[in-house]
């Protein structure tokens, strides 16, 4: 049987490059495909994680207030129904890099200045609006929130300031319109600074 297939094998050449190509090729199908599933279950996906801070349960604007003042830390996973939080105004989650609201207790205020109502459970940054569940867009070019019940905006993108004093408002300062002043508070590693 031997001789027989040393002998098929010599008449045909061409037939036993193709049977070892073939037999090459599933070989490397094999340890590729088995290398991709070892490749695929070694990834690991960084995610954010979203730790948030909170105003404290007893803020409210008193004007001419300057202090600082500290922001309540929740780390992410912290189970919400147990504390008591301030969720009157916005959350500053990622140290500050967006803004979580809880409530539709706000107006967005587009670049048009037209006024729409809020949504509850979304994610604000660099002027836009999110979903919290998709991470799409609901509105762009939102410069402000602004907070009917308490008299106060916070800004979405940086506001700059020009008359007596020139300034810049960074994102996400809280800010109260007086009739003489604009009072503002500007986050700061997990604080409000007047």
């Amino acid at each position: 049987m031997r001789e027989t297939i040393r002998k098929a094998f010599k008449q045909n050449k061409a037939l036993v490059l193709c049977i070892v190509l073939l037999v090459l090729t599933v070989t490397a199908t094999i340890i590729s495909n088995a290398s991709q599933k070892q490749l695929e279950a070694d990834i690991v996906i960084p995610t954010m994680v979203c730790d948030r801070y909170f105003y404290p349960l007893d803020f409210a604007h008193i004007e001419g207030q300057k202090s600082e003042i500290p922001l309540t830390f929740i780390k992410e996973g912290t189970p919400l129904p147990d504390l008591k939080l301030n969720m009157a105004y916005p959350v500053f989650q990622n140290n500050g890099a967006t803004m979580y609201l809880y409530e539709d207790n706000y107006l967005m205020v587009t670049n048009t200045y037209e006024e729409l109502a809020g949504t509850a459970g979304v994610i604000a940054g660099e002027g836009t609006v999110f979903d919290e569940g998709s991470s799409l867009p609901i509105r762009e070019q939102v410069l402000f929130l602004k907070y009917p019940d308490i008299d106060a905006y916070v800004s979405l993108v940086p506001i700059q300031l020009e008359g007596e004093v020139t300034d810049i408002v960074p994102q996400y300062a809280l800010f109260f319109l007086q009739d003489d002043r604009l009072e503002i508070y500007e986050y700061y590693r997990g604080r409000l600074k007047y």
